[in-house]
């Protein structure tokens, strides 16, 4: 194989588009080898419209390649699988026809890449034998000199046609590379160029690509309108077309979904011509397209392959017909046994450091989705998001700051947590950026503009999405974001109506006009981070390293383990995202036509009930429990709180359950009283009708209310059933009209006393006497 190099002037490239001159470099050569996995998805076969079919004796050319691995170096089907399945394209093709590329974010993840600045897995691409690859976000998240750094000890080729430096006029990278297929006559060319994404602005440290005074070193080509983009990938095209390539395959990380649409890999294909692949990254999705069409009108084969190995693409280039087919390969049992020696070895390096104990997590704290590769933490509530921010502002209190709240990014949460043992590799895998968690005085329009940006994307995963501690608030994805950026992506302002409503700070409404004491990372408060400028201002006061923020916040106010307070996978109602100005669209499972719809609705909006097992479900027919009924008169009384100690007569109650609180209060409130001899209180029973009207009458007399009132239960045909230390109670409610009894078929009313309380019918009784209080 036969590669060329060309480097085009920045100024031309992402200014005018006319004019441009080319200065042309012969470049070195190099070996090709790549990863690997058997097919699972295959795009339909098509007819690249731009490289012409010829009479050639040249084999097929496969270009293996992926994306998005974040040091995921044994996961899935692993680098070591990818080397072997390298190596089986390779004898079946010949050698010189497999390339291996990587479309970005390859180095950084988890802790093998944080402890070793991203050399580690340089170390291991050069085994698996990569020739071209591009940077992607993350690449810069070392800072511009280690990236300098990691490029010289890489043996593959880095390109981008759009990385710029302003100080000189010249591109950081080639911006694209020709790769001859092939000997003499019949040999076939092709170009690969690369594209780097405009968000990486944004989506690393800005600070990466300032001075000292906040003026940019660096450009992206990013503009408003995407032109700029468009311009520098087409005279790169221009270029390699001009220089005798038959074939044009873009290496970008650019992504489709979440992703500003003048961006996208899409958008770049519908405004340029010449492209006959793109091979993508960034938005870690799934997808073989080989219908997007291209400004001509033809269509261009797109294709990702996911996260983290998931799947091994592959391009196949056959000269003969001119056809660019492209598949995903998403199982290979093979392993290339020096690749994995290798692997072995970086993790034996890594383990006396990352395998170092610090506690243990009694739930799993969830990042990702169950499908493996959506971003939980990006478009939602969860534990884990709960559990980061709730560290950051406890180490910060702990230092005697007046922290009031604090936020984390979802992009800046990577990986799950497991129950059982928690070690320093699994917290550095969750804050992998070592970034420096600070506390600034901020206004509370400027957390309101800050929630707003970060809302902004939704129902689409963000990564710019705020999970919170000591504050919660609401999103209505039915208002279109009026978030004003610029055209680097930084906050301008909101021009429009907020779809971020009901902020609360400790309970109170956010009071726009004061200051309060915010916690979160360098990133998002000092460098704009997601594009949040609204910061810069503030005077950080430093609070400790992220990770360290992690350890210490499981070590001492933990006690060491992770407890049952951060069981539910959804958080703890911090967050609720909703379509509508009704708070019941946020839940599949509610029908908005339902005769519970109203009590469901009043019980969301005065926070009396909260989703169960995620953030689309409520559940309104599941069965009320005792631990559910405490919680939920616990919830409208403000959630006092409450000697814990009540609990040491009961064998089942745990103190670190997240009812634990609820259970204290309803105990020493004569609210709920345990099982009289057994000592136990059975937080999991499910509470029947009939002890549903004792607690309500019990939680009428704690408010004061008028409770004197009685009726003649004989017109209910099974008022003989209700237990006798239940009838006045029973009583009580149908007399003021919170219990109305069952209807039957034949018309006759049941109290079905013993019958199971749903957590509908709870909503429904506690609304009806909320509103003849």
């Amino acid at each position: 194989m036969v590669r060329h190099t060309v480097n085009l002037k920045p100024r031309e490239r992402c200014g005018s588009l006319l004019d441009r001159s080319i200065a042309l470099l012969v470049a070195l050569v190099m070996a090709a080898s790549f990863w690997g996995m058997p097919t699972a998805f295959a795009a339909d076969t098509a007819t690249a419209e731009t490289g012409a079919a010829r009479e050639t004796s040249q084999e097929p050319i496969v270009i293996v390649h992926t994306n998005d691995v974040h040091c995921a170096v044994d996961d899935n089907l692993g680098y070591a699988g990818l080397s072997s399945y390298v190596d089986t394209m390779e004898e079946t093709y010949g050698k010189d026809n497999v390339t291996l590329v990587d479309a970005g974010d390859a180095v950084q993840g988890n802790v093998i890449g944080t402890l070793s600045q991203g050399e580690y897995l340089v170390e291991i691409m050069n085994q698996v034998g990569y020739d071209i690859a591009v940077p992607g976000n993350h690449e810069f998240d070392y800072g511009m000199t280690q990236l300098q750094t990691l490029m010289a000890l890489s043996n593959a080729k880095y390109l981008s046609c759009n990385l710029t430096d302003l100080r000189t006029g010249n591109t950081v990278f080639d911006p694209y590379q020709i790769i001859e297929y092939g000997e003499g006559d019949g040999a076939t060319k092709v170009a690969y160029v690369g594209i780097c994404t405009p968000e990486t602005l944004t989506k690393s440290s800005p600070s990466t690509f300032q001075d000292e005074n906040g003026e940019y070193l660096y450009s992206l080509c990013q503009d408003d309108s995407g032109e700029a983009l468009y311009g520098v990938v087409q005279d790169s095209v221009d270029a390699a077309r001009s220089e005798g390539a038959d074939y044009v395959v873009a290496v970008a990380h650019l992504g489709q979904a979440g992703i500003s649409e003048q961006w996208t890999s899409e958008a770049v294909v519908q405004n340029t011509e010449g492209i006959d692949a793109l091979i993508d990254g960034h938005s870690h999705e799934v997808y073989v397209q080989d219908d997007v069409q291209n400004k001509n009108g033809e269509n261009v084969t797109v294709v990702q392959t996911g996260y983290a190995l998931q799947n091994i693409g592959t391009v196949t280039i056959d000269p003969s017909t001119g056809e660019v087919d492209a598949e995903l390969v998403s199982a290979w049992d093979e392993k290339d046994a020096e690749t994995q020696a290798l692997i072995d070895d970086v993790n034996a390096r890594i383990q006396e450091t990352a395998g170092q104990v610090i506690g243990a997590s009694d739930v799993k704290l969830t990042a990702v989705e169950d499908d493996g590769w959506t971003w939980a933490v990006r478009h939602r509530e969860t534990n884990l998001g709960d559990f980061v921010a709730d560290a950051y502002l406890a180490t910060a209190r702990r230092q005697g700051l007046d922290a009031d709240m604090a936020f984390i990014n979802g992009g800046g949460l990577r990986a799950d947590v497991n129950p059982g043992e928690v070690t320093y590799g699994d917290l550095i895998n969750v804050n992998p950026y070592s970034n420096q968690v600070v506390m600034v005085e901020a206004t509370g329009q400027q957390i309101l503009d800050a929630l707003e940006v970060g809302a902004g994307g939704l129902p689409e995963p963000s990564g710019g999405f705020l999970q919170v501690a000591g504050m919660s608030y609401t999103v209505r994805t039915d208002i279109p974001s009026t978030v004003v950026v610029d055209e680097s992506g930084f906050f301008q302002g909101v021009s429009g109506e907020y779809r971020v409503r009901d902020v609360k700070v400790n309970g109170e409404p956010l009071d726009l006009e004061r200051t309060y004491g915010l916690v979160s990372i360098e990133y998002l408060l000092q460098e704009s981070g997601d594009g949040m400028t609204m910061f810069l201002d503030a005077e950080p006061t430093l609070v400790s390293l992220d990770s360290e923020a992690l350890i210490d916040y499981i070590t001492t106010d933990l006690g060491g383990t992770i407890g049952q307070d951060y069981a539910n996978d959804a958080g703890q109602g911090r967050i609720v995202v909703q379509e509508g100005d009704d708070p019941c669209s946020a839940f599949s499972d509610i029908d908005r036509n339902a005769w519970y719809h109203d009590a469901i609705e009043w019980a969301l909006e005065n926070e009396v009930l909260h989703g169960i097992g995620g953030t689309d479900l409520m559940m309104p027919d599941g069965s009320l429990t005792r631990a559910q009924m405490a919680t939920m008169l616990h919830n409208i009384a403000g959630n006092p709180s409450a000697d814990l100690s009540v609990l040491d007569g009961f064998s089942d109650v745990d103190k670190t359950a997240w009812y634990a609180q609820a259970v204290a209060w309803a105990v020493s409130a004569s609210q709920l009283e345990g099982f009289g001899g057994l000592g136990t209180f059975g937080p999991d029973e499910v509470l029947s009708r009939e002890q549903a009207a004792v607690v309500l009458m019990r939680w009428q007399e704690l408010q004061g209310a008028d409770v004197t009132a009685r009726a003649d239960l004989s017109a209910f045909a099974d008022a003989d059933e209700c237990a006798s230390w239940a009838q006045e109670a029973m009583s009580w409610a149908v007399a003021s009209g919170a219990v109305q009894g069952v209807e039957q078929a034949d018309g006759a009313r049941m109290l079905d006393p013993q019958g199971d309380v749903t957590r509908a019918q709870m909503a429904t009784l506690l609304m009806r006497l909320a509103e003849t209080a």
